[in-house]
């Protein structure tokens, strides 16, 4: 091939690459409730918009044109590593993890989109198209006579939400409230359209769920009841981290799928202490301020510098470990500009732990020279 067939070649490519269209994507989220026990907490998934492809544990393909509720449940078990099995060309789920229905037909798999199942969403889980951010549910229905309601129930909590669930200060109360999603309704104005409803009372907001009297709480490794209006409180449990959830046994109208388990931390109020930064004032360009603390445990320290008209000049998140700590500023702004000389800045140092707790912002002032 000569150079000049490779130089018009090469630029074919690049043209190429050029002009086609970007993959696009949606994501969806997954969470598998087996008869006995969580077998996948909600997990994000991401797939193809259009055309796609996957294959059960078994080795079966199947294929839509459509991103679907099965494809967005076998790409969960390929990212957690759960099995799945099904049959009639994917129409029936039979096995999950190991967990398949028993002869009276109880304990069959059922899925949910969106806190919403049989008979709003009438068709296999193959055949459900999925949009972005729609959140699928599979539990098994201990129901063998296929007459009762179903609920999933929902955990409320006091204490503040986090990155890892729910934060409470030692010597507080812990209040649950356990509220239930009746999953013959909408729980969305966007998904009574999207299922072309009719009746007002197919619709139910989250703020409309109803407390679940006599659900079994659950707290780390003790079980409690929750009251007549489905609220339970623990006094000042112990300092620690704590998984809670709840689930309610079947009657005779109803059967509930369990809450997601639920992460609560109980911790001391976090502190930021001994604040200051040095040298101060600081010569531009030679010397570097180190700003300096203490913490009480581990958490993420942001240090802000500000000029005199109250502009952010430069700022930096880092963890750092409980003790002593530091955070060094090269004296440039963010765009990398050298701050002048006789000058002042204030400078705001605060802390931010796992679980959401916040300090207060400590405040210091800052000079060049």
């Amino acid at each position: 091939m000569t150079r000049r067939m490779l130089i018009v070649w090469a630029a074919a490519a690049l043209l190429a690459l050029a002009l086609a269209a970007p993959a696009l994507a949606l994501t969806a989220s997954v969470r598998v409730e087996a008869s006995d026990m969580t077998l996948a907490p909600q997990t994000v998934v991401t797939l193809p918009d259009g055309p796609v492809t996957f294959r059960d544990s078994d080795g079966n393909t199947y294929r839509r044109d459509f991103p679907c509720a099965l494809a967005a449940t076998a790409a969960a078990a390929t990212k957690l590593g759960f099995t799945w099995s099904a049959a009639y060309g994917g129409a029936f789920v039979t096995n999950i993890g190991g967990f398949t229905s028993l002869p009276d037909w109880s304990n069959g798999w059922v899925y949910m989109v969106n806190g919403v199942g049989y008979p709003v969403v009438d068709a296999a889980a193959i055949d459900f198209p999925l949009r972005d951010g729609d959140s699928v549910l599979w539990a098994q229905s201990p129901d063998s006579t296929f007459s009762r309601g179903s609920v999933a129930l929902v955990l409320r909590t006091n204490g503040t939400p986090g990155g890892r669930g729910v934060a409470l200060t030692t010597g507080e109360d812990l209040v649950v409230t356990v509220v239930g999603d009746d999953l013959a309704k909408v729980n969305s104005q966007a998904d009574y359209e999207r299922f072309g409803l009719s009746d007002p009372t197919q619709l139910e907001t989250p703020d409309q769920f109803r407390p679940v009297p006599g659900a079994r709480v659950h707290v780390g490794s003790v079980t409690y009841l929750a009251d007549d209006n489905g609220a339970f409180t623990l006094s000042a449990p112990a300092p620690g981290t704590y998984r809670v959830w709840a689930e309610k046994f079947m009657d005779d109208t109803t059967w509930y799928v369990r809450t997601p388990q639920l992460l609560v931390n109980v911790a001391d109020p976090l502190s930021l202490s001994d604040a200051a930064v040095a040298p101060n004032p600081f010569l531009p360009g030679v010397q570097k301020p180190v700003v300096s603390f203490t913490l009480s445990r581990a958490a993420q320290v942001t240090v802000r510098v500000l000029d005199a008209g109250g502009k952010t000049l430069w700022k930096r998140s880092v963890w750092r470990n409980g003790g002593a700590g530091s955070v060094t500023w090269s004296g440039r702004t963010s765009a990398g500009r050298l701050v002048p000389r006789h000058a002042r800045f204030e400078v705001r140092v605060s802390a931010r732990d796992a679980w959401g707790r916040t300090t207060p912002v400590s405040a210091l002032t800052l000079r060049s020279r």
